[in-house]
């Protein structure tokens, strides 16, 4: 049997204990897996934090040198937050659901993540037509492509080559591992162990998208959480979502960055052909995400009936016999509910 067979069993058995236990144990015990997975967010932030202080006391640019901001504090957030799940992680027990992925769930999570950029773009449209009745909506507009935009408070010509290819790195490969390790392996993974799927979900998307800070950030940022939470249940894997993740980071913000950078020169032609080429691909697979979705869920569905049979046959015993089983005696064998002769014996000196 593969170590997610063993798992599944592992998790029957904790989910048999935690049905057994008194009510006011289950609330307390909640809270606590609560208060140790909010503990991931906030060592998380620390090293935000952090960084943002450490840039700024040696008295650089924070609009220049964000990128060395966001590469420092995931290279500090990374080891804090792999210390942390090891110490609030029995012994014994992996520190979060870390199987191998097959060809299939790949491919499903690499179309998953194109569809839920064209879900985002479609959010963002609808966004942009709601700002035009509503001016408070436009002012939330205006902020957020601010906070996209990393050139919107400084050229891009004043920003250091080296700080472009670091928030390059920050955005597509480190920052994707920091949150799935904070949001998935730490929120996630530890609510799974005593509240419901769907209530664990909930709660890790709702706590991912609000720590986006600007309220149209939060929506995308919420069916994001939302999507990528399922993607790590399903595929029993933080493997899936930090590929996920670092996909969308790359193709929805990474290149067109990079690009706009001006590091390569101008680049406008490769700029417009990437964007055109980015967006008729997202939309084409939003229905595709949509099923690979699905087919996900499907395989998980699967893979419990698989490794509920096959834990079966590995604690089959041959040479067990039911005690219930119906029975044939053997000619002239005494009845099973005749005294022993050792009591008929007795029976004989008493009637003397």
């Amino acid at each position: 049997m593969n170590s997610q067979g063993w798992a599944s069993g592992d998790r029957m058995q904790e989910e048999g204990k935690v049905k057994n236990e008194p009510l006011g144990l289950k609330i307390a015990l909640g809270g606590l897996d609560l208060i140790k997975a909010i503990g991931a967010v906030v060592i998380m932030m620390m090293a935000q934090v952090m960084a943002i202080f450490g840039v700024a006391l040696l008295g650089f640019d924070l609009d220049a040198y964000d990128g060395t901001s966001t590469f420092i504090y995931t290279i500090l957030a990374i080891p804090l937050l792999v210390l942390y799940l090891k110490l609030i992680t029995p012994r014994g027990k992996p520190m979060f659901m870390n199987d191998k992925l097959n060809t299939a769930q790949i491919v499903f999570v690499v179309v998953m993540a194109f569809g839920l950029m064209g879900i985002v773009t479609v959010y963002l449209i609808a966004a942009n037509g709601i700002a035009e009745l509503f001016e408070s909506v436009a002012g939330e507009m205006e902020k957020y492509s601010e906070s996209v935009d990393r050139y919107s408070e400084i050229a891009a010509a004043d920003i250091p080559v080296f700080d472009h290819i670091l928030n390059f790195i920050g955005v597509c490969i480190l920052v994707p591992i920091t949150e799935e390790l904070t949001f998935r392996a730490g929120v996630l993974n530890v609510l799974l162990k005593r509240y419901h799927p769907i209530a664990a979900v909930l709660i890790s998307a709702f706590i991912f998208g609000s720590l986006h800070g600007i309220s149209i950030h939060i929506g995308y940022a919420l069916i994001a959480g939302f999507f990528l939470g399922w993607v790590y249940f399903y595929t029993k894997s933080i493997k899936s979502t930090v590929l996920m993740h670092m996909l969308f980071n790359l193709f929805g913000s990474g290149i067109q960055t990079l690009l706009d950078s001006g590091i390569f020169g101008d680049a406008s032609a490769v700029i417009d052909a990437y964007s055109s080429f980015s967006l008729l691909l997202e939309f084409a697979l939003m229905i595709p995400a949509i099923v690979c979705f699905f087919f996900l869920r499907a395989m998980y569905k699967n893979s419990l009936t698989i490794n509920t049979v096959a834990r079966a046959e590995a604690t089959y015993d041959p040479e067990y016999k039911d005690p219930f089983e119906s029975f044939v005696p053997e000619e002239n064998a005494p009845s099973p509910f005749a005294p022993a002769k050792e009591d008929k014996d007795e029976m004989k000196d008493e009637q003397a």
